[in-house]
């Protein structure tokens, strides 16, 4: 996984923890900043495996052709440009962002899943 934080990623912590990437302050650009809380909390139970498991196996469909060289190219370099995997995978940057945060989503998946499956439930909060 990238170790490096960007501005568009934002920490969950709690049973699980990692980045996750998104924005949430656009609005701010405007002159106004917003008030809102600083956390979501998130709150997986038993019951909700199954949804869990269908967003994995969708993922998994659409990293089906790249999740393997991508796991390769982060293993050997944990620190990569966004250009340099758009080389490596042979897609544009753009599609490159798609494919990571795709991969991101999985990774934050599985996690929630082998939660759920430990624990019975899975808790965490992510940061606004």
């Amino acid at each position: 996984m990238i170790k490096q934080r960007s501005v568009f990623e934002k920490e969950y912590y709690g049973d699980i923890e990692g980045t996750t990437s998104y924005l949430s302050n656009e609005p701010d650009y405007f002159g106004v900043s917003g008030i809102r809380p600083r956390l979501i909390k998130y709150e997986y139970r038993l019951e909700d495996l199954r949804k869990v498991e269908d967003g994995i196996d969708m993922l998994n469909n659409r990293l089906r052709i790249y999740k393997r060289l991508l796991n390769k190219f982060i293993q050997a370099r944990p620190n990569f440009t966004k250009k340099e995997l758009a080389t490596y995978l042979g897609i544009s940057e753009h599609y490159a962002d798609v494919v990571i945060n795709d991969y991101k989503k999985l990774t934050l998946g599985l996690k929630i899943k082998e939660c759920i499956e430990m624990k019975g439930k899975c808790e965490f909060e992510v940061e606004l």
